[in-house]
């Protein structure tokens, strides 16, 4: 290897992530992101409010919380507490796949955010399987929006991401590994489960045994706090600022999410909304 070209190799390793941050940034300031923040609370005015008020008049603790051991609740009392929700779902996990409960959890969030409920998702962009098209068809949804933590740049072609991916080595190690799921700030499920069939008995092979716990209270608040500080940090990227504009998907996930076949996790989901919170 000559000198020269020992020098261009260097020379790629300094500016080559620049190079990438700087195109991906032109494309961001066209479409600005926005800070946002939890939506207020209220007394009576969704069944979580409720809820948690009837929890309150007897309970004289700060906090009330459930320990959820197993995997089959763990999935059902999300899809419960998705369904609740009437005001906001703030969502945040580093491993969300694109598997049967994947998606299962995504149907419901698609469908809370069809009854008006505000929903802002964020994942990392390394720790998720799923494609820029399902992000592109959920971010179109008018009451969702999706960030991804760190992301790539290099979105189209998946020789320029790996290069990327080299190039940024240092910085692309910076992962977002929170999971919680918060649904009208007042109900939380925060532990080690990610979003996937391992995580709630649904995989053929091997299942994670993992913990969450379900949390009314100050703890809500607690978690709500740091969600907004992630959302809002400087990482975090909407997903409409990284993806060039291509026709809505929504109808088609929509489709593809209606057929998704029966299996002992769906048999859950089917009477999640009788599993109480």
């Amino acid at each position: 290897m000559t000198a020269f070209t020992v020098f261009i190799v260097i020379l790629l390793m300094v500016i080559g992530p620049s190079l990438f941050v700087v195109i991906g940034k032109q494309r961001e300031k066209a479409i600005p992101k926005r800070p946002s923040t939890a939506l207020p609370l209220a007394e009576d005015a969704t069944t979580l409010d409720r809820h948690w008020q009837s929890i309150r008049n007897g309970w004289n603790e700060k906090n009330a919380l459930c320990l959820l051991h197993s995997n089959l609740d763990a999935f059902a009392v999300r899809v419960a507490a998705a369904r609740a929700a009437g005001r906001s779902l703030d969502l945040m996990y580093y491993m969300w796949n694109a598997d049967l409960t994947g998606r299962l959890m995504m149907r419901e969030v698609i469908a809370a955010a069809d009854r008006g409920v505000r929903v802002r998702l964020l994942l990392d962009d390394l720790g998720v399987s799923i494609s820029d098209r399902i992000f592109h068809a959920i971010d179109s949804h008018p009451n969702i929006e999706l960030r991804l933590f760190n992301p790539t740049r290099a979105r189209e072609n998946i020789l320029h991401r790996s290069i990327e991916l080299v190039l940024r080595f240092r910085s692309v190690n910076r992962r977002m590994h929170n999971k919680a799921w918060i649904a009208d700030g007042r109900a939380v499920i925060v532990g080690g489960r990610n979003i996937g069939d391992a995580y709630f008995d649904a995989a053929e092979r091997a299942n994670f045994h993992d913990f969450d716990i379900l949390g009314f209270g100050n703890i809500v608040a607690d978690a709500t706090e740091i969600f907004d500080d992630y959302w809002n940090s400087a990482v975090s990227v909407p997903v409409r600022s990284l993806l060039a504009r291509r026709p809505n998907k929504l109808a088609r996930l929509r489709r593809e999410l209606d057929a998704l076949p029966k299996s002992e996790a769906a048999k859950t989901l089917s009477g999640a909304d009788r599993k109480p919170i």
